[in-house]
Order: structure tokens, then sequence, then C-alpha cells
């Protein structure tokens, strides 16, 4: 979990960035939507794919009208939300024997250390302009980036076409 000193920090820093000249115009694209190729074959999983495109979707729309209080709810949420669904998308490739659960799982650290950095230098300053952009193309491209290209590999496993395969982690 984020600092919530941190984080009521975040709050102001954000109130004032967006509050001054900022020009949000163009940040933000279309909402991603759900599709049935981003489907890994477990409703559990893709429940929360859904979730967390729908929290990005929001976060994206909470910009668009500049409310700090929800912008800050929002990233909150999605951390925290996003370290949740990690920890049940590893413990599903343990259960069904994907070989690349810790490759995998370093993956999902990678990510929410990139979070709680971009969160921490906004919050002290550091790093000011470009932020909200910087989150932004993060979140989108990681996530579609992630779910297309790593999350999919678990399908045939899920689907136990290759759930025969020792616990271990591919060389």
């Amino acid at each position: 979990m984020i600092d919530p000193l941190l984080t009521f920090a975040f709050y102001n820093r954000c109130h004032d960035w967006i509050g001054g000249d900022a020009d949000l115009h163009g940040v933000w694209a279309m909402s991603v939507e759900w599709r049935d190729e981003f489907s890994v074959g477990n409703d559990m999983i893709d429940g929360d794919h859904r979730t967390l495109i729908a929290i990005i979707n929001e976060y994206e729309t909470v910009l668009e009208t500049k409310d700090i209080g929800r912008l800050k709810d929002v990233y909150q949420r999605l951390f925290d939300y996003a370290e949740m669904h990690f920890d049940r998308e590893i413990n599903l490739q343990k259960a069904v024997h994907f070989p690349g659960y810790l490759t995998h799982q370093s993956k999902h650290d990678d990510l929410l250390r990139q979070l709680t950095e971009i969160h921490t230098a906004f919050v002290e300053g550091t790093e000011r302009k470009g932020i909200i952009p910087k989150t932004t193309q993060l979140l989108r491209g990681w996530l579609l980036q992630h779910i297309l290209t790593e999350d999919l590999k678990l399908r045939p496993y899920v689907a136990g076409e290759r759930g025969d395969t020792p616990l271990q982690e591919a060389s």
C-alpha cells in the first residue's frame, strides 16, 4: 500500500498542477474496451482484467474532469487492485503449473515499482511536468501489452492443455 502521507502530498501537488496552466487535452484517448481475445480462460483473472481496464478508464476520465480528490482515490484503488490481482494471478499460475511464473511475477513487481516511483517523484516534487501523461502511457501500454503478450501465455495451462508441466521456472 502507498503511504497515506505521500498520498496526501500527491493530492495537493495534483491539485496545484492541474489547477495551474496544465494542458491535459490529448493526454487520454478513447476508453479501452474489454475484448474476448483478452481472455485467459479463467473467470476470476478475466474479471480482474476487466476491473483494471475500468479503473484505468476512470483514471483518464477523472483527468478530464480535473477532480483531484477522485484522481487520488482512483490512483490508490488502481495500485491496491493491481497488487491483489497480481497475487491471484501468480497463485493461479502455480496451480496450473505455468512454468514462467517467476518471470511473470517479476514483471508485476516492476510495474508496482514504477507506479510507486512515479507517485513518489510527483509527491516529492522531483518530477512534476509530464507526470500525468507518463502515468497514462504506462498504464495503457503496460496493461494492454502485458495482457496480450504475457497473460495470454497462461491460456493453454488454464484450459488444461499443458497442465502436466512440472512447476518450475522455464529457462
